[in-house]
C-alpha cells in the first residue's frame, strides 16, 4: 500500500474469504454464479461495506463487481 506499509497492496478484498450466495441456471442455458462478501470496519476502511461478484458463462464470459457501502456514512 502506497500510504500505510501494514495494509495489502491491492486491496483487502482479494485476500478474504468470499461466501457462494447463489449458482443459477438461466433460462438460455448459461449459468450464474454469485459470490459475496460483507465486512465491517477494516484498517484503513472505517464503514461497513459489501462486495458481490456475479459471474455468467454461456456463448460469452460476463462478470459484474458491485460495492455498496452499507455504513451510516
Amino acid at each position: 500500500h502506497p500510504t500505510a506499509s501494514g495494509l495489502p497492496g491491492h486491496g483487502f478484498v482479494r485476500t478474504r474469504r468470499w461466501t457462494l450466495e447463489a449458482v443459477e441456471r438461466l433460462p438460455d442455458g448459461q449459468v450464474r454464479v454469485a459470490l459475496a462478501d460483507a465486512g465491517g470496519p477494516m484498517p484503513g476502511f472505517a464503514t461497513d461495506w459489501r462486495v458481490r461478484l456475479e459471474v455468467t458463462v454461456g456463448a460469452a464470459l460476463d462478470i459484474a463487481l458491485t460495492a455498496t457501502n452499507a455504513g451510516s456514512t
